[in-house]
């Protein structure tokens, strides 16, 4: 059997606007047009609807304001979904600190309601102080661009009520994310002509006699399924594919009316200074993987991949093995210690990395045995070719 693992760097290598610093960009270009009569009349009201005052947009949206206009800090906010969760890791852990101290501050005390815009205005102001104090600057205005939140209480006793609203913006940031994923689907992976699947690696998986491989991807979008399903086919190569999305499979949610969405975006574990952890575990990736049902097809691919035979073969394309996802993977690469694992790089910079991120989970002698790194579009082991 032969598993193809996907994170975002495939559907940027096939020029597709995926990361989270394009939903930003294309957010802000959508609130800014005067004139939107290129989009139908619902996905226009829905996603400003779900958009124009989001907390989390607004965030990053300043974040890569700023970004933008003071170069020197271009390296220190990336634009990388495990960026995104790392920053939206450090903003929770701020907002933690932040929401006692106002509970406790004794010109607050006397109130019994605590205003949220007050709460967000202390919160930015003190967010990353002693080291990236510039993002105070650049996330500062957002109280006053978002009126909503001045509208909204909560009780000192009732702290948790003020989670509830982030993660909730979190979920409407997430529903307009599938949104644009449906957008892209349909306006940009059709019209990608300068790069095909390298005939060489479909070669290789043919001379392995499989007849299914599994394709576990960790995007939202389907890349491979809409552009190489095509290319086995013309071989004559009679291959079952098995598509498996890890954080869900962005759908067409405006035309079929959904109301919410069942996307996973979250971050890593979250160990909090004074609040009890379970007011968090909704911000993860791994409770929301349950919560939103998408490990059920999961664990029975696990089953199968336990099944020991021969030609057994993993390849990762464009995934950061970033840290809040390294527990999937080593799911994956644990289950059958057969399997030969192949990760595909793009830079001598990212296989360096990808090098130290193995070597720190598996000895020297385990990678030796079992992990290839190997260029993107090597001509005979990669698994892209660019057309010129």
């Amino acid at each position: 059997m032969n598993v193809i693992i996907l994170g975002n760097g495939f559907d940027l290598a096939h020029g597709l606007e995926t990361k989270y610093t394009d939903f930003i960009r294309f957010c802000t270009n959508f609130l800014e047009q005067n004139d939107k009569s290129q989009y139908d009349d619902i996905f226009r009201d829905k996603f400003y609807n779900l958009i124009s005052s989001n907390l989390w947009y607004l965030i990053f949206s300043r974040i890569l304001h700023f970004k933008g206009i003071i170069s020197d800090y271009s390296n220190v906010i990336n634009d990388t979904w495990i960026d995104f969760e790392i920053l939206l890791y450090d903003i929770l852990c701020q907002f933690d600190n932040e929401i006692i101290d106002f509970l406790n501050d004794p010109l607050y005390t006397a109130r019994a309601k605590i205003s949220l815009k007050s709460i967000l205005h202390e919160c930015i102001n003190n967010f990353y102080k002693a080291d990236k104090n510039w993002a105070s600057g650049c996330l500062l205005g957002i109280v006053n661009v978002s009126g909503i939140y001045g509208k909204n209480y909560i009780k000192r006793e009732k702290n948790h009520d003020f989670y509830e609203i982030m993660y909730k913006e979190l979920r409407n940031f997430t529903q307009a994310f599938e949104i644009y994923c449906s957008y892209i689907i349909d306006n940009e992976i059709n019209a990608v002509k300068n790069i095909e699947l390298n005939s060489n690696f479909i070669q290789h998986i043919q001379k392995d006699h499989t007849e299914d491989i599994y394709v576990i991807s960790f995007n939202y979008t389907p890349t491979f399924n809409k552009l190489y399903e095509k290319s086995f086919i013309k071989q004559n190569i009679n291959t079952k594919f098995n598509y498996i999305y890890i954080h869900g499979k962005a759908t067409d949610i405006i035309n079929n009316r959904h109301n919410s969405t069942k996307l996973v975006l979250g971050t890593q574990n979250i160990e909090m200074k004074y609040n009890t952890d379970e007011v968090f575990d909704k911000f993860q990736k791994f409770d929301q993987r349950h919560d939103y049902s998408t490990m059920r097809v999961f664990q029975e691919f696990l089953r199968k991949l336990e099944n020991k035979s021969i030609n057994n073969n993993i390849y990762i394309v464009g995934h950061s093995l970033g840290i809040t996802d390294i527990e999937m993977l080593q799911n994956i690469f644990d289950t059958n210690l057969d399997y030969i694992i192949t990760i595909f790089y793009y830079t001598n910079y990212s296989r360096d990395k990808f090098k130290r991120i193995i070597k720190r989970i598996y000895d020297k002698k385990v990678v030796d045995s079992r992990f290839n790194f190997i260029n993107l579009y090597d001509n005979e082991y990669g698994i892209l070719r660019k057309i010129e």
